[in-house]
């Protein structure tokens, strides 16, 4: 979490000393709903009905993102994004902590829809693609199999849309609360089920997610 923070302080501060047009940065919390992943965990509790404290979903987590729109005098405009995020799930009870980390990393084109009559309000949509990587540590060390450690991969593409308002502070920059929603069908390895549950046959669901976002941008023109 702290790291996230730095990270997205740093890309702040030198978009300040940028000279280019039409960037953006933002931070927000988002709320994932995975039915592979989701089975993969709430199967992994109903096999264990012994511990105490159940592993939660991949659902709580926070995202970065950037943008760049091409200068324009149009009501749209268009440019390029990325983003990142991490969902993490952790259970501390007796025997073992354990943690999943899911980091996912996006870059595609970004739509841009404002003019004067929404006084500060505006519409994205963007068309990416998507990187997952699911991982996991018991006991904070890396979860191992056969010596190695196991890690899951996705790829896939990523839908997004969203709606905020502008709020003015000076000639060049704004900040706009915003709300969005993204979805992404996905090709997985295989291996997130053996990563949660230690099985590869017992969890079926498809491989695609939403994710609800709230946040706020950081806006310099």
């Amino acid at each position: 979490m702290k790291s996230t923070i730095a990270a997205f302080v740093l890309l702040v501060g030198l978009c300040c000393f940028a000279h280019a047009q039409a960037f953006s940065f933002g931070l927000s919390y988002d709320y994932l709903s995975s039915p592979q992943l989701d089975n993969s965990v709430r199967t992994y509790n109903l096999s264990r009905p012994f511990v105490d404290e159940k592993q939660p979903f991949l659902t709580s987590g926070l995202g970065l993102e950037g943008g760049y729109l091409l200068p324009s005098d149009q009501s749209i405009r268009f440019g390029i994004k990325t983003g990142y995020a991490n969902h993490r799930s952790k259970r501390t009870g007796t025997g073992s902590t354990i943690q999943l980390s899911l980091n996912t990393i996006d870059l595609g084109l970004l739509l841009h829809f404002e003019k004067p009559s929404l006084k500060g309000g505006y519409l994205d949509a963007s068309v990416s693609g998507i990187v997952g990587i699911l991982s996991k540590r018991v006991d904070q060390e890396p979860y191992l199999v056969d010596g190695s450690r196991l890690r899951s991969y996705q790829v896939g593409g990523l839908l997004g849309l969203s709606a905020g308002y502008k709020l003015r502070l000076n000639e060049r920059i704004q900040l706009s609360p915003f709300a969005g929603m993204k979805f992404a069908p996905y090709f997985s390895d295989g291996k997130s089920e053996a990563l949660i549950n230690q099985t590869s046959t017992l969890v079926e669901g498809e491989t695609f997610f939403w994710k609800w976002q709230l946040g706020i941008r950081l806006h310099l023109n």
